[in-house]
């Protein structure tokens, strides 16, 4: 009997470590998360705003769309200012399954094609 209580004691306790590790890791990944995402909005309203005020001061119609154009082709180039890596994927999250409504809206779909 004592031996039983000991392994229930010593599971709860594992249990009770791999949540708290578990929520550790969240809540880690969730700071580097908005962290990232705070660096990329100011990275892009910073980039907007200098647009903004060269667009304002442009003297001609011409210039401005030049400076709208430049803007735009900036804003589009994979050399430009990434969105969070967080963004783009995360490798450590478990993927989310397909919601059931979802699954059959495919269905449906799928039997409309045929």
């Amino acid at each position: 009997m004592t031996q039983t209580y000991e392994d229930f004691s010593k599971y709860g306790k594992e249990f009770a470590d791999t949540g708290l590790k578990s929520f550790a890791s969240l809540s880690k990944g969730a700071q580097a998360i908005a962290t990232e995402a705070g660096e990329y909005t100011k990275k892009s309203f910073e980039a907007g705003s200098a647009a903004a005020e060269k667009l304002l001061s442009a003297k001609s119609l011409e210039k401005a769309i030049e400076i709208q154009s430049d803007f735009a082709s900036s804003r589009t180039k994979p050399s430009s200012t990434k969105p969070p890596r967080s963004a783009i994927s995360m490798p450590n999250s478990p993927k989310r399954p397909t919601s059931r409504s979802n699954q059959w809206s495919q269905k449906r779909n799928n039997l409309a094609i045929m």
